[in-house]
C-alpha cells in the first residue's frame, strides 16, 4: 500500500517536497519525507523504531545511534518526570 503527497511550500509550478506512507506485505510501516525547502545547511537522514533511532548528520556519514536500553523488553519503562509519568525520559544508551 502506497499514499504519497507533494508539496508547494514557496508556492511556485514545481514541487518543493513530498511525504510518502509505505506499507509493506509483511506489515512493516515507514514513512519518507523530503522537502528542499530546509534551512538546515547539510543533509540530514533519520529512523525511528521501537527500540530506536537512527540520524546522519551530514555527506560525511557522521551520525549516531540511540537504542533504548533493555532491547530484549517489549517497551520502555515510564519514569518519573516533572508532574507525571513518561517515557520519553526512560534510560537510553548512545
Amino acid at each position: 500500500d502506497v499514499y504519497g503527497e507533494l508539496s508547494f511550500a514557496l508556492g511556485h509550478e514545481v514541487d518543493d517536497g513530498f511525504r510518502a506512507r509505505l506499507t509493506f506485505a509483511n506489515g512493516f510501516k515507514a514513512m519518507v519525507d523530503v522537502s528542499t525547502t530546509s534551512f538546515l545547511p547539510e543533509a540530514k537522514f533519520w529512523m525511528q523504531s521501537a527500540s530506536g533511532s537512527v540520524v546522519i548528520e551530514d555527506r560525511e556519514m557522521n551520525g549516531r545511534i540511540v537504542r533504548r536500553t533493555g532491547a530484549e523488553e517489549e517497551d520502555a519503562t515510564p519514569v518519573q518526570a516533572g508532574v507525571g509519568l513518561t517515557k520519553t525520559m526512560a534510560p537510553r544508551i548512545l
